[in-house]
């Protein structure tokens, strides 16, 4: 699912490539038969003449507008610093016989990310459930105007029903909508105190969602280096020898940070993402219409990844037993589902969950 971050075992920097070919089906005899495209890159080398370069490409948030989702909530613009910077150098060893080349190029970015959420409001942090109807589907309750009757009150909606029976029994709607205090499980207590409260009022007024919004910073650091070395021994012979190592990390965070978020999706959490590749080539000349090219290549990936959570094994200070507590497991809180629930109520229906 993260097929940009993983697949390619080394990715050279745009200054250090001489040239570069696609070519598409039919593949010539080397090149087997696999679908797609064939992309073939030749690194640069060194000359007689010693020549180099430095580059620097900056952006930051004084050259960019805001994103669409930010300026719509009236939120300033989040953070984004981009420095990508290197510089090569190539020249003789041996004039008309051995060539070094080098290239170096970093990558910095911080980007701010935009996360909405929705999140319990004050009311429902404390168990009181009297306005969510209300809230989030903009209707007085008790009201002829807004569709509801004393015979329908638009609170008798979606109410909020004792599955367990400990306080008004076993399938009987809370009164008013509202859970008693003694009623509210400890552990789901504890759980609902990571949640940060609501820190957004949507603008409409209608709708209680996304009613939590937070900006959080991307870090994406990398560090390439490209060596290569050419040697010609005699006026039939080529050698060379290339060197590449990238390495990269990458932090995408989640929506609150810490054990809140879970393991979220693969492509969030800390990523480390090591490539190393190193290749040898021999052109040898043995007639002007017979010639030997050997090559031999040696690829390594290595990629790690982690959520926020990792390691943080919280759950046995909720109270909650029986998890696997092993470093390869444990981090953060099992996933909650509130399962989907819906009626219908003269000309409007009303649905929650999923």
């Amino acid at each position: 699912n993260v097929q940009e971050l993983t697949t390619q075992i080394v990715r050279p920097s745009v200054d250090a490539i001489q040239e570069f070919k696609i070519a598409t089906n039919p593949y010539s005899a080397e090149n087997g038969r696999s679908p797609g495209s064939l992309v073939t890159v030749t690194t640069k080398s060194g000359a007689n003449a010693l020549h180099g370069l430095a580059y620097e490409y900056l952006r930051n948030k004084i050259f960019d507008a805001n994103d669409f989702f930010t300026n719509r909530v009236g939120r300033p613009r989040p953070k984004h610093v981009q420095n990508q910077f290197g510089g090569q150098i190539g020249g003789p060893v041996v004039k008309n016989k051995a060539f070094f080349f080098f290239n170096y190029e970093g990558t910095r970015i911080r980007r701010g990310r935009f996360y909405q959420a929705n999140v319990p409001t004050v009311e429902e942090r404390i168990g009181d459930f009297s306005l969510a109807t209300a809230t989030k589907y903009n209707i007085k309750a008790d009201t002829v105007s807004s569709g509801c009757s004393s015979s329908s009150p638009c609170t008798g909606f979606l109410p909020m029903v004792d599955k367990v029976g400990d306080c008004v029994g076993a399938g009987n709607p809370f009164p008013g909508n509202q859970i008693p205090a003694g009623c509210i499980d400890p552990i789901a207590a504890k759980i609902l105190a990571l949640v940060p409260p609501p820190n957004f009022t949507p603008t409409s007024g209608a709708l209680n969602i996304g009613n939590f919004i937070n900006v959080r910073n991307l870090q994406d650091d990398s560090n390439n280096y490209i060596g290569r070395f050419d040697w010609s021994p005699t006026n039939s012979d080529t050698v060379w020898v290339r060197y590449t190592n990238v390495q990269r990390f990458r932090f995408v965070p989640g929506t609150f940070g810490g054990i809140l978020d879970g393991t979220s999706s693969s492509a969030n959490g800390r990523l480390t993402m090591n490539g190393q590749g190193a290749s040898i080539g021999w052109n040898h000349i043995f007639t002007p219409r017979l010639v030997n090219e050997f090559r031999i290549g040696w690829g390594r990936n290595w990629s790690h990844g982690v959520q926020d959570p990792f390691g943080q094994n919280t759950l046995a200070g909720f109270g909650i037993q029986g998890v696997p507590d092993d470093p390869l497991f444990s981090g953060g809180i099992p996933r909650i589902a509130v399962s989907g629930r819906g009626g219908t109520q003269s000309n409007t229906t009303l649905s929650i969950g999923g």
